[in-house]
């Protein structure tokens, strides 16, 4: 199979740490089957910037004590902010001088100092890339293509139509947006098998946030009372909080996996699964979840962003007008912001709810007078 290329813009004056990464990048590429394209620049300066225009890199790999024409005059923080901004590369800063006003680690940050080695970096890098985040923001591939190939079909939106109903009461960007979205989400979720858990939930925006921890109030938002663990999920339809027509907050009670999943038989089977990927122990492990949440509970699963947990549809709990503050919009009081549940996800939940609460009492026949009806 031929190996993959990982092009990385470097900017790094330090010749013995240049040959450092490149012969540690060619030794462990010849292990993982990778390849290493990089681009070194010994000073900060306006070739960077027209590479960066022209080309496409997977990593940006960075000395903040580099000089330069740009940099004399030139915080690193605003090149790191387009870099971020405009490129979307993951940035790798790898120095003693840690700029305390660059961003902090994110998904596409990662700050090493000189007396991280080089195999730390560079394994960084592989494994990073390996999750496919550099194509995902690559312009070529697959969200901006996508967006390319459904405008050369005609399936985006006539402007026309946007251009005669513009007023300046309606915002038109946002509505078209929205539209793109739709498109965008549509033709990505085509494989609805193989999902990561990770993508059931979305970071709750910083701005949704109070000083005082209060919370913008949002439907599917799970949201955990202040010292205690215990999470809930507010169920308000959407309508109703956006127009303020609500009298309480309803939410569901979210019971712990560990109360729920207990049985040490079951915890076994999962250890086992994961060391063997036996078909036999998948459909035990399935049964007994199934067995266990029934048709009252949905399983939401353990992520970086949230504990998980099986939302109890039995368990139905109000939050009336003395946790809600009086503001607008109005902020939820007393309780902080765990995570949103993607929209994706929300659809099974909103099916399984409403089938449980719309369940109707049947007679129960005397058993031999039914069973005459078949002879």
């Amino acid at each position: 199979m031929e190996p993959e290329t990982i092009k990385i813009l470097l900017l790094e004056d330090d010749e013995g740490e240049v040959d450092e990464l490149t012969t540690t990048a060619e030794r462990l590429g010849e292990e993982k089957n990778i390849q290493t394209d990089f681009i070194v620049f010994p000073s900060l300066t306006a070739e960077v910037y027209e590479k960066l225009v022209k080309e496409h890199f997977d990593f940006l790999v960075v000395d903040l004590s580099l000089s330069g024409d740009d940099a004399d005059h030139f915080s690193w923080k605003d090149f790191i902010d387009i870099v971020f901004k405009k490129f979307h590369i993951p940035i790798i800063i790898n120095s003693w001088n840690q700029d305390p006003n660059i961003p902090e680690e994110n998904s596409l940050v990662k700050l090493f100092n000189r007396s991280n080695s080089a195999e730390e970096i560079l394994n960084y890098i592989f494994n990073v890339y390996k999750t496919g985040i550099t194509k995902v923001f690559w312009r070529n591939w697959p969200i901006n293509s996508t967006l390319t190939d459904l405008i050369y079909r005609g399936e985006l939106p006539d402007i026309q139509k946007w251009i005669s109903d513009w007023t300046t009461i309606f915002n038109s960007e946002e509505s078209l947006a929205r539209y793109i979205l739709s498109h965008l989400e549509s033709r990505l979720s085509n494989n609805y098998k193989n999902f990561h858990t990770e993508e059931v939930y979305l970071k709750v925006k910083t701005e949704e946030i109070g000083n005082d921890q209060s919370i913008k109030l949002k439907t599917w938002r799970i949201i955990k009372q202040i010292g205690t663990d215990q999470l809930y999920v507010i169920i308000n339809p959407a309508c109703d909080i956006a127009n303020g027509k609500f009298v309480n907050i309803i939410c569901l009670h979210i019971d712990p996996l560990a109360e729920v999943f207990n049985d040490q038989d079951f915890i076994g089977n999962i250890n086992d699964y994961l060391n063997n990927q036996s078909n036999n122990k998948k459909e035990k492990i399935e049964k007994y979840i199934k067995g266990k949440t029934g048709d009252f509970s949905i399983i939401l699963p353990k992520t970086s962003l949230c504990e998980g947990g099986c939302i109890n549809f039995k368990k139905i709990k109000s939050l009336d007008h003395s946790q809600i503050s009086q503001t607008t919009p109005p902020l939820l009081l007393w309780y902080e912001a765990v995570c949103d549940i993607a929209p994706l996800f929300v659809k099974d939940i909103i099916s399984k709810f409403s089938s449980y609460y719309a369940r109707q009492w049947t007679p129960d026949y005397k058993d031999v007078f039914y069973f005459k009806s078949f002879l």
